[in-house]
């Protein structure tokens, strides 16, 4: 006699089959709920957790957008006041009307043109200069004026001296720079060029 036909031979009381019944329904509960409902939730935690990442993401890529805006608002107000109209003009030339106008031009010791320097699309000339036996108001006379040229030139190092023989007046060195847009070739970003 085979297996199967035993099988079917048997023959279970109620009481047993019941048992069968419910022990079945446990372990397909069991295994249901260990191999479907806990990797659903694991997967739904790990999703909220990414919803979650996502959404700092977001908000952190906006404040970029926000200050992206900002940058780009500042570069285009500083590059209108490269003011084009006086390219023409040298910085040691504005230099000199600044001073004339200030009467502070025949207390120029020297002004030095330094190398000029092209990168990211901007020329930056340079120039050393200093000034010798000046009082306090008049290198504040003189700073102010510079800060307030529509050509946007920049003091990139500045150093002032009392006078050992007269305490009263000052001697100063400073570096003056100022930039100019220039177009740059196509393939070459950033390139960092130095003149003479």
């Amino acid at each position: 006699m085979s297996l199967f036909s035993r099988f079917g031979q048997w023959r279970s009381s109620p009481r047993e089959t019941v048992v069968v019944i419910v022990g079945s329904l446990t372990i397909v509960g069991l295994l249901g709920h260990f191999f479907i409902l806990v990797p659903l939730e694991q997967e739904m935690r790990r999703l909220d957790r990414g919803i979650v990442q996502k959404a700092q993401d977001l908000k952190a890529l906006s404040a970029m957008g926000r200050e992206y805006s900002r940058l780009r608002k500042d570069l285009s107000r500083i590059e209108s006041q490269l003011d084009p109209g006086k390219r023409g003009r040298s910085l040691l030339r504005r230099m000199e009307e600044l001073a004339i106008r200030l009467q502070v031009h025949d207390r120029i010791a020297y002004m030095r043109p330094l190398a000029e320097t092209v990168a990211e699309g901007y020329k930056e000339t340079s120039a050393e200069v200093k000034v010798e036996r000046v009082t306090l108001d008049e290198i504040l006379g003189l700073l102010t004026a510079m800060e307030h040229t529509p050509s946007q030139l920049v003091i990139r190092h500045f150093h002032l001296k009392t006078r050992f023989s007269e305490p009263g007046l000052f001697d100063t060195t400073f570096m003056l720079s100022t930039y100019e847009a220039v177009p740059q070739a196509v393939g070459e970003p950033g390139k960092v060029h130095r003149g003479a």
